[in-house]
């Protein structure tokens, strides 16, 4: 399921295939599986699938590929049901912003922007929504506020990489 192979290395970001290698994103090539890490940030059994983090641990990503259908016009309202949800788990945030997005490959996607509160600092959290093989994709990035806009334009570069690929698609 979470292979992240890696494909070619461009201008320090590497094109890696995710789930059976039915997707692709571009990840920065310093972005890595850090299992200690990781059991420490997502200590519960149902964590997302695919989880990286930078070479600092600053920022993280992560990757879910539910096997949930979901068409390309049902993502507005998946988005607005995990509005709901999000709102519901931790009321004393602002409320998500919702903002449309377009992939390089031309797949409409929703994206929920908020800030959640750390033990002792304040996170932002980007979660995004898209249908891939007709089923449910969301991918989440985060960092600690303060650092959001040195990951701003790596986070988009990323959400907007997320590439469907042919589903008998055989790599050599």
């Amino acid at each position: 399921m979470e292979n992240g192979n890696s494909l070619a290395t461009e201008n320090g970001i590497e094109n890696r295939l995710f789930f059976d290698d039915k997707v692709r994103v571009w990840l920065p090539d310093d972005f890595h599986k850090d299992l200690e890490l990781i059991e420490k940030r997502y200590p519960y059994r149902n964590r997302p699938v695919v989880i990286r983090c930078d070479s600092t641990a600053e920022a993280f990503i992560t990757f879910d590929f539910y096997n949930k259908p979901l068409s390309a016009n049902q993502v507005s309202n998946a988005a607005l049901s995990l509005r709901r949800l999000i709102k519901k788990v931790y009321p004393y945030n602002e409320e998500p912003r919702l903002k449309r997005f377009k992939t390089r490959q031309g797949i409409q996607g929703v994206s929920l922007s908020f800030y959640s509160m750390m033990s002792h600092y304040r996170q932002y959290v980007e979660f995004f929504i898209l249908s891939i093989h007709g089923q449910l994709f969301i991918g989440t990035v985060n960092c600690a506020e303060e650092n959001k806009g040195k990951w701003a334009s790596v986070f988009r570069k990323i959400k907007i990489s997320v590439e469907e690929l042919e589903q008998s698609r055989n790599l050599l």
